[in-house]
């Protein structure tokens, strides 16, 4: 399919652009000490979860955080959202993008409205500064997000990712912005869908080691006289060609299904795809109005299927127990073993369940939560553990747990371990995934209001959130000098020592 390429902006205005970053730059121009730079070599966070297979592991070593560093506002519309859903602040929030000593994170502006139409998502790139975050510059995305559907009621995510010195950004109908990370100066729109209204880019996009990148587009309505298909999986070379595989063709091949609900699957809202360490390329499919209609498949190089699993050819209680919801930010996690993990959600357990799948695409065991859930996964030699947040009140505490790769639990946390002492044990743990440093310390957020650093299911230390929220699960990320990335209520704090 052709992709039409729309030049950047004219001399003028990258002229004008020029001096606004410029002018921000400490020992350019203005006054200013220099900033604190990153370790030469240290790992960057480009992405959800990091790397491809979205492990959501740094080989740093974050340390102890004591305090908070800085704090962003990345959304203005919290209380107009939190009335809206009765107090609930149930927007998904993209995974902040630390590359050396910047930060790319999604700032919101524009009017709040029920159906997100008149909101407006903008990618900021902020600099360390005396140790103040400074804003460089502020790229105005066009992207909308999906409108609100029968399980559609959450704010979808916007998740760009970072590669070889560009940002890609989700666009308008199905496109993907390139933005050279330096300046914010728009070096390309990769448009496959050209002028097409209907489509939407519809969850995080994913960069492989070889430069690469991977998306989802959905439809939200049948193209008028034409194909009933709704979903589409894009891979982006490194030159601009982009390759675009419907999802009906990528799962029909593979799986036996009947031929409309087969032709209307789609990706799942909020769901990226994942990379596993041979180049398999995971992606999640749904059917459009039904979602215990669902499919998990592996792709080859030439996204071609090599297996898919169905939940509708099980003949069981999981074909219809078993369901990907669009309010759902859970992406399948790939293994260093050729596995994949994906949490789903289910009628029968209030939590979900997160589902192992095998190398030859065998699901070979679950674990009872999975509910909007992106495990975390650390190598351990010639094995590996799982770290997933279990929100399910067993013994009445909600817990982290570190689980084998048969999903047995090797350490719990929690939180509260005492009521009497005034915590509650029901609060949730509010992180999509935790992040995992060099050392094995987990990391993530509790609705209580504190981020916490365990170790072998030991408490190392917790600094306050600043607020307590009741929301939807958001990401932590590690930068490069050992930061800490973490979100509460709109906002992004950065915590350390």
């Amino acid at each position: 399919m052709g992709v039409p390429v729309h030049r950047s902006p004219s001399a003028t205005w990258r002229m004008r652009r020029l001096l606004m970053v410029l002018a921000m730059l400490p020992g350019i121009v203005g006054c200013g000490h220099a900033h604190r730079s990153a370790p030469a070599g240290a790992a960057a966070w480009p992405q959800l979860g990091r790397d491809a297979a979205h492990s959501s592991y740094s080989p740093v070593r974050a340390g102890v955080a004591r305090r908070k560093l800085a704090d962003v506002v990345v959304d203005p519309f919290v209380q107009e959202e939190m009335d809206r859903y009765g107090g609930r602040l149930a927007v998904h929030y993209q995974t902040p993008l630390i590359e050396n000593d910047a930060v790319y994170m999604e700032v919101k502006t524009g009017h709040w409205s029920q159906d997100w139409s008149t909101q407006s998502w903008s990618e900021s790139a902020m600099k360390w500064t005396d140790g103040q975050l400074v804003t460089a510059w502020s790229y105005p995305s066009e992207w909308v997000p999906p409108p609100p559907g029968p399980d559609r009621g959450w704010e979808p995510e916007f998740q760009p990712a970072a590669v070889a010195g560009y940002l890609y950004l989700p666009g308008p109908r199905g496109s993907v912005d390139k933005v050279a990370a330096a300046t914010g100066w728009r070096t390309a729109r990769i448009a496959p869908f050209h002028d097409r209204a209907d489509v939407y880019v519809a969850g995080p996009l994913v960069a492989a080691s070889d430069g690469r990148i991977y998306y989802t587009v959905v439809s939200v309505a049948a193209k008028p006289g034409g194909s009933p298909e709704r979903g589409w999986l894009v891979r982006v070379d490194p030159s601009g060609h982009a390759v675009v595989k419907s999802f009906a063709s990528l799962f029909r091949s593979a799986v036996t299904c009947d031929s409309t609900a087969c032709r209307s699957l789609r990706p799942a809202l909020n769901a990226a795809v994942a990379i596993g360490p041979d180049g398999t390329v995971f992606a999640v499919g749904r059917a459009d109005a039904d979602p215990e209609y669902w499919s998990i498949a592996a792709l080859d190089g030439e996204l071609k299927a090599k297996w898919a699993w169905a939940a509708w050819t099980t003949g069981s209680d999981i074909s219809t127990d078993y369901r990907v919801v669009d309010d759902s930010s859970a992406s399948p996690v790939a293994l260093p073993d050729g596995g994949v993990l994906f949490g789903v959600a289910s009628q029968s357990n209030v939590g979900g369940h997160l589902l192992r799948f095998d190398a030859n695409g065998h699901l070979s065991v679950s674990y009872d939560y999975g509910w909007d859930a992106t495990p975390a996964v650390t190598r351990r030699g010639a094995t590996y553990s799982i770290v997933l947040k279990d929100n399910t009140l067993r013994s009445g505490h909600t817990s982290l747990v570190q689980l084998t790769p048969g999903l047995r639990p090797e350490w719990r946390f929690m939180a509260c371990v005492d009521p009497a002492s005034g915590c509650d044990p029901a609060r949730e743990w509010c992180t999509t995934s935790v992040a995992i440093d060099g050392a094995g310390t987990v990391i993530g957020t509790n609705e209580d209001g504190y981020l916490y650093e365990v170790n072998g299911g030991r408490l190392l230390g917790k600094v306050s959130l600043g607020a307590r929220v009741v929301e939807a699960y958001t990401p932590v990320a590690i930068g490069p000098d050992g930061r800490i990335y973490a979100q509460v209520g709109g906002h992004m704090g950065v915590y350390g020592s």
